[in-house]
């Protein structure tokens, strides 16, 4: 098996439980979204994005999501290696197991 890096590594979409989110970032994201009569500010919420590459319409999940608008706020987006985290679904899905290239 091949050695995890300790340190964090820059990506464009992650799972939330891999990612790495530095408080500023919630602090613009905050700014941005105003909070809502729930009483939170709908940053983790779905949406749909044009791919220009692609010239179609996809969704986004709410971890995908939140990337997205953290790339939009030109703000850094980190995963991290460590510790190794596994969401369960039809088997466990880690960092390593992702997809590594954006779609």
């Amino acid at each position: 098996m091949a050695r995890l890096p300790v340190n964090k590594t820059p990506k464009v979409y992650v799972g939330g439980a891999f990612m790495a989110i530095h408080r500023h970032v919630l602090e613009v994201l905050a700014d941005a979204f105003p909070k809502v009569r729930q009483g939170f500010h709908p940053m983790f919420t779905p949406q749909v994005v044009l791919n220009t590459k692609r010239a179609e319409y996809e969704y986004l999940s709410e971890d995908w999501a939140f990337c997205a608008r953290v790339k939009k706020y030109r703000l850094p987006l980190w995963v991290s290696m460590r510790p190794i985290c596994s969401h369960w679904g039809d088997f466990g899905y880690t960092v390593m197991t992702g997809n590594t290239v954006a779609p």
